[in-house]
């Protein structure tokens, strides 16, 4: 019987479609195309060159739309600063691409 370490990785493909949004808690996110499943939720949003873009969030389906959905990430910058509030700050750093 197989185990949760037998399990195959699987990637889906996608791109950040809007950059930067805020919920109307003012909660920001970044909407993307790359199919997201439940369980998901926590997962790496990683690009073509291994950076870490931030973590899978959730569906972002809205009243009335029809077809594919868009799902929202949370950006790597607001899991740093969460890191640096709960003193954990040297687990993640975000990269200085100036």
């Amino acid at each position: 019987m197989p185990t949760s370490v037998d399990a195959d990785l699987v990637v889906q493909t996608g791109e950040v479609v809007n950059p930067a949004i805020t919920s109307w808690r003012g909660d920001e996110y970044f909407l993307y195309s790359a199919i997201t499943r439940p369980g998901n939720s926590g997962g790496p949003i990683v690009a073509h060159d291994g950076r870490v873009l931030g973590i899978v969030a959730h569906e972002a389906l809205y009243k009335g739309q029809s077809g594919n959905p868009f799902y929202r990430g949370v950006p790597a910058h607001t899991v740093v600063t969460a890191l640096e509030g709960f003193g954990l700050g040297d687990l993640a750093k975000l990269e200085d691409w100036t």
